[in-house]
């Protein structure tokens, strides 16, 4: 049998609930990383900004932001932007050297 493990395949902790939704996303975690890459091949930006960018829910972006970071896709720009929702710096994620052409 194929294992796969985080950041491979959508993460859960414990709860039935985090297992069903883990195992709901794992059909769509890779399109959503492909469109986050997409979305950051134009520019960095921050996980609100992409959401944004790609019409989906800031809930469904960021797992894939954690997931392309741990992969060695995305990093850490070094930029802060200030999200509008929280009011606190956040992470501005670029791709890594490997995914620029």
């Amino acid at each position: 049998m194929d294992t796969q493990y985080y950041p491979d395949v959508p993460a859960y902790q414990g709860g039935d609930t985090s297992h069903a939704a883990a195992k709901f996303m794992a059909s769509k975690a890779p399109l959503l990383q492909s469109q986050v890459l997409r979305a950051l091949s134009v520019r960095p930006m921050a996980t609100f900004e992409i959401a944004n960018a790609i019409k989906r829910s800031y809930r469904s972006v960021q797992p894939r932001t954690s997931e392309l970071r741990l992969a060695g896709r995305i990093d850490d720009s070094g930029q802060r932007k200030i999200d509008p929702e929280t009011e606190r710096a956040v992470i501005v994620w670029q791709l890594t050297g490997d995914n620029h052409e």
